[in-house]
């Protein structure tokens, strides 16, 4: 029998302030979700906050074809609401398996994941299990940012509701319990490209530290990025010379070599591969942005 007694609802308060994750039994199920007793309280489990048993992106449509297997089933949760003045208590499955979820993940894993919903902003993925196809309750955002290298206008450009994906985790926030995904890191950045990979083999003899002639088209492309605001100076770094010339066309990649105090930014013009050392505190997506708006310049 569901009690108000007043130590039942500190246990209540004690559990969402505490984050604990207990085993609650469905005693029935209406139209929005189940109900149960736990520590003496009746507490509310909308379809949205479970994931037991689901296997596609319907989650009430799924459940009310279960209404009559859900009353008496076990399942771990964790209260999330509590609010004593208007005698509710809202539970969630989804929450103590996110919790799980996290533990088990970290940045650059690969998933298989299926599209939940659309927002403007980007699109909420559950993560599946590989060998059952079931989805695990790891669920998370992926921004529109990250959904290509390319520009996206609006999430369903990119992906739909139901679409099967596989991507990588950009991010775990245990703090605020949420997952971050990208679909874009599952390829290399066009606009970024290793040393290692630009120079070949036989290009390598060729470098030196202390640049010898540097063309025109160099000294243009340090010109103008020197123009961008927040860059603070752009410095010569090593030279090679190819032996064949690849491209009339200037060239500009961002290196993923890391600096302290900026980037390193490789140039191509005719023969001459260039290393040039830019000095700012930007972000990469805005470097990004001024390499193609001095390239747009320079064309």
């Amino acid at each position: 029998m569901v009690t108000l007694q007043t130590e039942d609802w500190l246990a209540a308060l004690k559990m969402l302030q505490e984050g604990s994750v207990e085993d609650f039994e469905i005693s029935f199920v209406n139209r929005g979700g189940v109900r149960g007793v736990l520590a003496g309280i009746e507490g509310f489990m909308p379809f949205s906050k479970m994931c037991t048993g689901l296997s596609g992106i319907n989650a009430a449509q799924q459940y009310k074809s279960l209404v009559s297997t859900l009353p008496g089933l076990n399942l771990r949760v964790k209260v999330v609401s509590v609010d004593v003045d208007s005698r509710t208590m809202i539970l969630s499955e989804r929450a103590a398996i996110m919790e799980d979820a996290m533990d088990k993940l970290k940045a650059g894993d690969v998933v298989d994941a299926v599209v939940r919903n659309l927002v403007p902003y980007g699109a909420f993925v559950s993560i599946k299990d590989p060998q059952t196809s079931e989805l695990t309750g790891g669920h998370g955002l992926l921004h529109i940012s990250d959904m290509s290298w390319d520009h996206v206008a609006v999430p369903e450009d990119a992906v739909q509701p139901g679409d099967e994906i596989q991507c990588k985790i950009k991010a775990v926030d245990k703090e605020r319990q949420r997952i971050y995904f990208s679909l874009k890191l599952m390829e290399d950045d066009p606009l970024t490209q290793t040393l290692d990979k630009l120079f070949s083999v036989d290009l390598r003899d060729t470098v030196t530290e202390v640049p010898v002639n540097i063309p025109q088209g160099v000294k243009d492309i340090c010109a103008e990025l020197e123009k961008e605001e927040g860059i603070d100076s752009v410095v010569l770094g090593r030279q090679a010379e190819e032996r064949r010339v690849v491209s009339q066309d200037l060239e500009l990649w961002i290196s993923k070599e890391v600096l302290e105090d900026g980037y390193v930014l490789v140039t191509r013009a005719g023969r001459t591969v260039q290393e040039l050392k830019v000095t700012t505190k930007l972000d990469v997506d805005v470097i990004k942005s001024a390499v193609q708006k001095v390239l747009q310049r320079l064309a």
